[in-house]
């Protein structure tokens, strides 16, 4: 049996609807050499009901979470069944925005053997489906990445998965123990192992913005979570290396904003010891330095 150039991964957690516009964005694709596979995190039948509208074409492959394993557990089951070469990972409120898309995101990889990983620019909408802007990095940005893959702390300017494309035989998984910055963390060990990536300005997906029930707008005014995620992977990136200033300069205005004074207090939000040398001489530092 032949496998498929590309593994199209959507994780999906109800809203059908959206399901349905993302699956109909697929399926007039002109690159045709893809299997979709859908891991179903709900606890109702409206996911699987939306499959049985495309299920006489046999690329989609569906699978029913017994029980609900939540982001980005969800999204590493949909990667475990990939069978394709490249791997495309597409939230379910998110879109193709041309029929041309994916064959643009596969030519990137195929046309540089020695990249392991390409994104995209991505169209937002809001819930009224009305375009708010066009997410796009800057050329410095781009040039510092390809400097060092680090630069993407504390600044996400690659974009949503759903704008990435990468070969599976890197063999990442996304960090469990996050889902705000679960996309920076990825794409950081990716690059880490290969600096190589190819972008393009052209946006290829449309994405969704400002949903109150989308992780996002969950986690960014949650305490707890901003200062374990960001203290976490600070530490995970600076682990026996020396940071960069604006790593330094991001966790001191993070623990000053959260008016963060000991490790108890980061203890409280869930991150045990041990820290890096660095966080422990912040924490140290931020005990003798008043707030304002």
């Amino acid at each position: 049996m032949t496998l498929p150039k590309v593994s199209i991964c959507i994780p999906a957690y109800q809203a059908p609807d959206l399901l349905r516009r993302a699956l109909q964005s697929i399926f007039v694709q002109s690159y045709e050499n893809y299997e979709v596979i859908i891991t179903d995190d709900s606890s109702n039948n409206s996911i699987q009901d939306i499959i049985k509208e495309f299920e006489t074409d046999s690329r989609l492959k569906y699978y029913r979470n017994s029980e609900r394993k939540g982001s980005p557990n969800n999204w590493n089951e949909a990667v475990k069944y990939a069978t394709g070469e490249y791997i495309k990972l597409l939230h379910h409120d998110d879109w193709l925005s041309e029929k041309d898309s994916l064959y643009k995101f596969v030519k990137m990889l195929d046309d540089n053997p020695n990249a392991d990983f390409a994104f995209c620019s991505s169209a937002a909408y809001g819930p009224d489906e009305k375009l708010l802007f066009v997410h796009r990095p800057s050329k410095k940005q781009l040039s510092q990445l390809l400097k060092n893959p680090d630069y993407l702390f504390p600044e996400n300017f690659v974009g949503a998965p759903s704008a990435t494309i990468y070969r599976k035989r890197t063999n990442l998984k996304f960090d469990s123990r996050t889902k705000w910055v679960v996309d920076i963390d990825l794409y950081i060990s990716l690059l880490r192992k290969n600096k190589t990536f190819v972008y393009c300005q052209e946006p290829l997906i449309c994405i969704m913005t400002g949903s109150a029930d989308q992780v996002t707008a969950l986690c960014e005014n949650d305490r707890t979570v901003q200062l374990f995620e960001w203290l976490y992977l600070f530490n995970k990136l600076n682990q026996g290396r020396i940071p960069h200033f604006r790593h330094i300069k991001f966790v001191w205005s993070l623990l000053t904003k959260y008016r963060v004074k000991s490790t108890s207090d980061i203890i409280n939000v869930g991150l045990l010891p041990p820290y890096s040398k660095v966080m422990y001489a912040l924490l140290l530092l931020r005990r003798l330095v008043p707030f304002s």
